[in-house]
Parts: C-alpha cells; sequence; structure tokens
C-alpha cells in the first residue's frame, strides 16, 4: 500500500513542512508518496520541499493554487486556505492531509487505513471542543445545524477525494464566509467544518495529538513520546509558540530537532526570545520541564523588569 500525504504550505512554513516529512519517513513502514501545494507565484516554497525530500530519496509531486485574495486571512496564513484546491490537483481517492507543525509518531498508514464509511473527512476533535472549552467556543464559531456535531482540527484530515462533496468547493467556502463574516476563528478550519457538516468521521485523539503552546508535564510528555508508547500517532503543535521557537516547551524542542537535525539541503534555526511575553510563557515551560531554578532565576528577572518599567512609568 502506497500512503498519499498531502502538505499546503507558503515559503515560511516548507522548512518546518519537510521536517514533518522527515518524521513521516522515519517511522513509515509502506510506501509514502508526497503531494505538495504552494501558491503560484511561491517558488521558493516548491523548491525547499522538492529539494529536501529529493535528497532523502523521495519523489514529490508538486501543484500550484491560486486562490487570488478572496480569503480573509485573519489569525492565519493566507495560504492555509490552498488546501481548498487539493481536490482538484490531487488525482488520489483518498490522501492524508498533514500541516507542517506536526512529528509523525507511528506509520501515517494507521490513520490512512481508518475508514470513512460514507464521510468526506475524519478527523480528530480539535483542542477548543473539549468539554472543558466547548462553552467557551461555541457562540464565537460558525453554528452547526446539529447541536451535536463534533467541531475537527484540520491539522491532519483523511480525505476522500472523490466524493460529490468536494465540488464546488471553493464556491462553497466563499458562501460561508461572506454569510458568517464575524464567526471565522480559525480561517480554512471553520469553512472545513461547515461545508461538511454531517459528513465528518471523528477518528481517535491519537492520530492528531494537539498540544496547546507547548503546555504540558515532563511526566506526561516522557510517557507519550516514549518509543513504546503506542497511544500517540502524531503529535500536533497548535497555539503561537511552536517547537522552533525559544519560548516552547524545551522538552517538545529537543524531540522536533531529533528530526530538524536530519535535514540534508536547508538548516533550520531555532527562534530566539522576543519579547516579555515570550519569555514570560518560556519562565513558565521550563517549570513545566523542572528545570526549577532557571524558571526562578527568569522570574525575577522579568519581576525586576517590571519593577524599573513601574519607575519609568511614575517618573
Amino acid at each position: 500500500m502506497t500512503i498519499p500525504v498531502v502538505y499546503v504550505f507558503d515559503k515560511n512554513y516548507a522548512a518546518y513542512s519537510c521536517v514533518s516529512a522527515i518524521s513521516a519517513l522515519q517511522h513509515a513502514t509502506e510506501d509514502i508518496v508526497f503531494h505538495a501545494v504552494t501558491d503560484h507565484a511561491d517558488d521558493q516554497a516548491e523548491k525547499i520541499f522538492l529539494d529536501e525530500l529529493n535528497a532523502h530519496g523521495q519523489t514529490v509531486k508538486t501543484y500550484k493554487a491560486n486562490l487570488g485574495t478572496e480569503f480573509v486571512a485573519r489569525r492565519i496564513s493566507s495560504s492555509a486556505y490552498l488546501k481548498l484546491s487539493v481536490p482538484n490537483l490531487v488525482e488520489e481517492k483518498k490522501v492524508l492531509y498533514v500541516d507542517g507543525d506536526t512529528i509523525f509518531k507511528d506509520c501515517p498508514s494507521k490513520a490512512f487505513g481508518i475508514d470513512l464509511e460514507d464521510n468526506v473527512l475524519g478527523g480528530a476533535c480539535d483542542y477548543s471542543h473539549f468539554p472543558r472549552h466547548r462553552k467557551r467556543w461555541e457562540s464565537k464559531i460558525i453554528p452547526f445545524e446539529n447541536a451535536n456535531e463534533m467541531y475537527i482540527n484540520s491539522g491532519l484530515l483523511l480525505w476522500n477525494l472523490k466524493a460529490s462533496e468536494n465540488i464546488n468547493l471553493i464556491e462553497k467556502c466563499k458562501e460561508i464566509e461572506a454569510s458568517y463574516p464575524d464567526k471565522l476563528r480559525f480561517n480554512d478550519q471553520d469553512l472545513f467544518n461547515k461545508v461538511f457538516e454531517g459528513k465528518k468521521k471523528i477518528i481517535n485523539y491519537q492520530f492528531n495529538y494537539q498540544i496547546w503552546n507547548g503546555i504540558i508535564a515532563k511526566s506526561d510528555w516522557k510517557r507519550l513520546s516514549a518509543s513504546g508508547n503506542k497511544n500517540v500517532n502524531l503529535f500536533h503543535f497548535i497555539g503561537k509558540y511552536k517547537p522552533w521557537k525559544r519560548c516552547c516547551n524545551p522538552l517538545i524542542t529537543n524531540y522536533w530537532k531529533t528530526f530538524a537535525s536530519q535535514l540534508k539541503t536547508i538548516k533550520v534555526e531555532i527562534q530566539p526570545l522576543e519579547n516579555f511575553q515570550q519569555r514570560r510563557h518560556f519562565a513558565r515551560m521550563l517549570h513545566l520541564s523542572e528545570r526549577y531554578q532557571e524558571a526562578s532565576e527568569l522570574r525575577e528577572e522579568l519581576m525586576r523588569t517590571m519593577d524599573k518599567h513601574l519607575l519609568k512609568m511614575k517618573e
């Protein structure tokens, strides 16, 4: 069996998508064919991914998409909307779509082998719609016809490209965006959830294990990331503090770097701490990593910075 894995990215996410693809290759027990969708004007993104995967002996099928500027970027890069073009471009019956801020921990075939039955998409429940978060978000997103409809995360999608519901997908999504201009919180993810309402299969969380902003205790991370633990197929690092940022949980960053270090044609640098907010978050991450002394020292430094700022305000 050959697993068709699709990535959609711009030049800013090309390298990170390469790292995710490398993790897929490392854990693959089946052949993989990669499909890369980039913007029609972004040759750099395609080249980065193509050169890197070719260096690993992989053939990549590339596609150019052009959605113009009709979708509003909001909180996420407008390139995320390019995945709406996948059914028109990729000639596969079923694909596994994956975001670039992910790391496979097991073979992609485990997710790909799930039976979609008569559904169009297969996806895991989004972190924001866990029972403890759902009430907070329900009033802020596009409403569903069925109150029991589950809101899925689009970081990993098992997608039946031949389903009739994919016909005129871009036009349908434009209509939804126009109808709910104040309800789009997560761009393409909101549109996917609405346009395929009633046609989504909820799959186990292990296939899209979301960790928000690196917030996870050391004991939990050690258990989940252990090589013998089969309860996670794919880690998805959601939120703005990604593994390639210094302010992320160092346990996660070090894990991610084991795959990034296998890059052959490019090099990814960990982005330094840029502001007070990131430094404060990093102090929390150090504490979660049980690096208590470093966390305490950084917090004391932040307190001194705040004190100096307050004194200046009083002058």
